[in-house]
């Protein structure tokens, strides 16, 4: 890789991070045409800034890589050429910071992409685009031979300029659904669904709801998808048993509480998101009560997070039904229907829902309901033309 010379004068720290980056992303057969970025790489193997940087330097000194400004340090192959097989590139907007949400799931989609990209035999470039910036980003697929991308959130002058330069689209997670391409998300209606319907069967009436306002098509699929069960029963949600989050930990609590103190406080909370699960039941805590005993909660996450979350915020298993979905899925999808769509760009868009399972609270946190799982990982999602 480097020769004994080159690492006995790095740290021994650095050099073993060097070796792990030439393991991971260097080795024949790799399709990466960037490493990550140094606060990726800082993050992943757990050491500092300086560390992850000197560990560049080793692999730049060997020719490994190159540093170009403002991009990041370039794979090169062992002619020191680049790397030109066809690759797919997760596009990710800037965080916003007045609906983290979004971000947070488009996080959590952009890194199932990576992890199963090694399954199909690629590795997925990570970008970074605003609206603004779509000539740049055109280019910079071009440079990497991209001809797929996934993008986290939809902008129309973007999706504009990937059609001019034929490059395949896929958008993960997203609920607008107008423009003429791929969309693979959540089935968000049929959780919030199955979510009231196990509260219904447990003989609950008064129901409260904890989540984002109600500006934003997840929220809204999902509030629909619990209200059409209640409706199904003659019931409905009461907006004295709303809660809005979004306002900072500390309020968002207080707002639960206030709710849960109420003389005529619902019996069953819908949570349908992992940061408003993990509030409610701090908040149930701080009054004494306990999910499963004193109240039923449905929550949500992602199956990745389940097990932990039992550990983290119950501190045994979890006491509560949980809507799971399983964001290596979604991204298996994806990247299939990208890779077809560079033989057959002028395939049908299609919008594909990823399946959701409703976890119970007498299901082992260790086995996940396994079989029930892998049934759904199976499928590609329900079609919806």
């Amino acid at each position: 890789m480097f020769s004994m010379d080159m690492e006995r004068q790095a740290s021994p720290l650095a050099a073993k991070v060097a070796r792990k980056i030439h393991k991971e992303w260097l080795s024949a057969g790799t399709n990466q045409v960037f490493l990550p970025t140094e606060r990726e790489l800082t993050r992943r193997y757990g050491v500092a800034r300086n560390t992850v940087r000197r560990a560049l330097s080793l692999l730049i000194e060997s020719g490994l890589v190159q540093a170009e400004r403002s991009r990041g340090y370039r794979i090169l192959n062992g002619n020191g050429g680049k790397n030109n097989q066809a690759r797919i590139a997760v596009v990710q907007g800037a965080a916003d910071a007045t609906f983290p949400y979004g971000y947070r799931t488009s996080q959590e989609v952009a890194d199932a992409m990576r992890r199963r990209g090694l399954a199909h035999g690629r590795q997925i470039l990570n970008m970074e685009a605003n609206a603004d910036t779509a000539a740049t980003l055109i280019r910079d697929l071009r440079e990497a031979n991209v001809r797929g991308v996934a993008l986290t959130a939809s902008a129309p002058a973007l999706l504009d300029a990937l059609k001019k330069a034929n490059v395949g689209c896929v958008i993960l997670e997203n609920s607008e659904r107008t423009a003429a391409v791929d969309y693979v998300f959540q089935d968000n209606f049929g959780g919030g669904c199955q979510a009231a319907r196990h509260l219904l069967s447990r003989g609950h009436k008064r129901f409260g709801w904890v989540g984002p306002p109600l500006k934003h098509g997840t929220g809204i699929e999902r509030w629909l998808g619990a209200q059409s069960a209640f409706m199904e029963r003659g019931l409905s949600l009461q907006p004295s048993h709303v809660v809005a989050t979004g306002q900072g930990a500390a309020s968002d609590r207080s707002a639960i509480r206030a709710m849960l103190s109420a003389a005529d406080r619902p019996s069953a909370l819908l949570t349908l998101w992992q940061a408003e699960t993990e509030a409610a039941v701090l908040a149930m805590g701080e009054l004494g009560l306990r999910p499963g005993r004193d109240m039923d909660v449905a929550g949500w996450c992602t199956r990745r997070e389940y097990t932990s979350l039992g550990m983290r915020v119950f501190s045994d298993r979890v006491p509560a039904a949980m809507v799971v979905w399983d964001s290596d899925a979604m991204a298996d999808v994806a990247i299939e229907r990208l890779t077809r769509r560079m033989d057959r760009p002028d395939l049908p868009p299609l919008h594909i829902a990823i399946p959701t399972v409703l976890m119970l609270p007498n299901d082992h946190t260790d086995s996940m309901n396994e079989p029930e799982m892998e049934q759904q990982e199976r499928r590609e999602g329900e079609l919806r033309l």
